[in-house]
């Protein structure tokens, strides 16, 4: 959010601000229990259903060891998400 955006404190230092949530990556390699228990134990999850799965679309290629989109474009922070502000 901009300087004078109304919700520029919203989240905790080192989180991006994204559509009124807060998010952050962790590096850690953990499965989906043990990545839900340690954002549990953070109290960093507020509210949400385990529904179904969310797929944003990157894929990790073995050959390059990077994270591509399906346009074939390497992931990076300057081309993440839109608007996460990274």
């Amino acid at each position: 959010p901009s300087a004078g955006a109304r919700y520029i404190d919203y989240c905790p230092d080192g989180w991006s601000y994204y559509k009124l949530n807060c998010f952050k990556y962790f590096p850690d390699v953990r499965t989906w229990d043990e990545a839900e228990e340690a954002a549990t134990l953070r109290k960093s999850i507020s509210y949400y259903q385990r529904v179904q799965s969310v797929w944003v679309g990157l894929r990790y290629k073995k050959e390059s060891r990077t994270w591509q989109w399906p346009s074939g474009d390497h992931y990076t922070v300057s081309n993440g998400l839109d608007g996460n502000g990274a």
